[in-house]
């Protein structure tokens, strides 16, 4: 039965209801806690409902369940890069993880560039956070997302004066 909860969070999702989402999610994993999936996605919709530090640990959880699957990742990398409380902030970790994404997408995922160039400048490291975003935006450009190119060039201006990047959080 664990399916048709998961179902029927995507259905609720759909309409919004992002605390019955949770609901539902959670009670998959109750059912089959071992899904790499569903982890993923009450992953992704704690990070909507901005409970960012506890959608790390689904992040996390589908990691070490499926250790290849970029997806959440990516998510866990941009997560440990940016977020507010320095508890839960691990630049390093964030630059490791980004960057293998980026050797493995041959520098040609957009969101794992901007995630790299992010966590470069969580870490400090401005000149490659510069260089990462600059690669970011030319890709952006070519592939016409203008608003995505849009945000990682107001990224980069914060690199620029030496500041990270860094997500409010309300939790």
């Amino acid at each position: 039965f664990a399916d048709a909860h998961v179902n029927l969070a995507n259905a609720l999702k759909s309409q919004g209801k992002l605390s019955e989402v949770i609901k539902h999610y959670r009670l998959a994993l109750e059912i089959e806690p071992e899904s790499a999936e569903t982890h993923y996605d009450l992953g992704f919709v704690l990070k909507i409902a901005d409970r960012t530090a506890e959608a790390l640990k689904h992040f996390q959880e589908a990691e070490r369940l499926k250790p290849d699957w970029s997806v959440p990742l990516v998510w866990e990398a941009r997560i440990l890069a940016t977020h507010s409380d320095p508890k839960v902030r691990d630049p390093i970790r964030a630059i490791r993880i980004a960057s293998r994404l980026t050797k493995i997408s041959k520098h040609k995922n957009l969101f794992i560039l901007d995630t790299l160039a992010v966590a470069y400048a969580s870490n400090g490291e401005y000149e490659k956070a510069i260089e990462t975003a600059k690669k970011a935006i030319k890709l952006a450009s070519k592939s016409k997302t203008s608003g995505v190119a849009d945000s990682i060039k107001r990224r980069l201006k914060l690199y620029e004066q030496g500041k990270p990047y860094l997500e409010v959080s309300r939790e």
